[in-house]
């Protein structure tokens, strides 16, 4: 993949040159802190402008809570990125909404990113262990999906076990990042029953209570969708995973 990247110093030349540039630009990652006009501020006024209504527009956060997610979806982004950065997560998490805003302007009645987080909110009440129907419309293609789903169980089977030892080392900061990291992984791969699980506990240990409960939960949630997702994305070859020859256009971004 290739990209196309222009930055900008602060809120407001970030608006000024997507005024300028208008239709050229295919996301925007939006620091939430900066001088002059912050990525809140910026991203409410594009909101509020037509021709930005669909642009995918990305929070970039050092903010751990939910309550500081929350209040950037609400200032009308897109989605998040929490630092340090994931850089699989974040190249995948590009990919992802770009190939979801493209669909929406090609065929206006399919799913669009307006759509995308109350989807996923309804998915996590029904507590279902992996939403298919979900995944497929955010990844659009199912090889795609199947191999990033290969990826977690490798990388994030033992995440419950990662997290119980940084507790009994006393290293709580270390459980509540991997808890973090962990909610928003799942979440971008429609893993509800896994999500809450992350999230109550990501909740928990960003206080002084006792995690045990929350934690056996997410034990319980995580064999629960490696068994789900070995059934419906089974591994295979090394050659059999390889992408096809076939490269994506360039993604311009700022």
């Amino acid at each position: 993949m290739g990209s196309l990247i222009s930055q900008a110093k602060d809120g407001q030349q970030a608006i000024d040159w997507l005024l300028a540039n208008a239709g050229e630009i295919d996301i925007v990652l939006m620091d939430v802190q900066m001088p002059v006009l912050d990525g809140m501020q910026a991203t409410r006024q594009l909101r509020r402008m037509p021709q930005f209504e669909n642009l995918p527009i990305v929070a970039l956060t050092a903010g751990a809570f939910q309550s500081q997610h929350d209040a950037a979806l609400a200032a009308g982004m897109t989605h998040f990125i929490s630092k340090p950065f994931d850089v699989p997560s974040t190249i995948a998490l590009i990919q992802r909404l770009c190939r979801l805003s493209k669909l929406s302007e090609t065929h206006p009645d399919g799913p669009t990113l307006a759509t995308v987080n109350t989807q996923a909110a309804e998915s996590s009440q029904a507590m279902q262990i992996m939403d298919v129907a979900q995944g497929l419309a955010l990844w659009t293609d199912l090889p795609t999906y199947q191999s990033y789903l290969r990826r977690f169980v490798n990388d994030y089977s033992q995440a419950a076990l990662v997290i119980q030892t940084s507790l009994k080392q006393g290293d709580r900061a270390s459980a509540a990042a991997l808890a973090h990291k962990l909610f928003g992984v799942v979440a971008n791969l429609a893993l509800p029953h896994t999500r809450q699980a992350a999230q109550s506990l990501d909740q928990v240990l960003g206080t002084d209570c006792d995690p045990s409960q929350a934690l056996a939960q997410l034990k319980d949630a995580l064999a629960a969708v490696v068994a789900e997702i070995n059934r419906y994305a089974p591994p295979v070859s090394e050659a059999h995973d390889a992408p096809n020859a076939v490269k994506p256009a360039p993604i311009n971004m700022i």
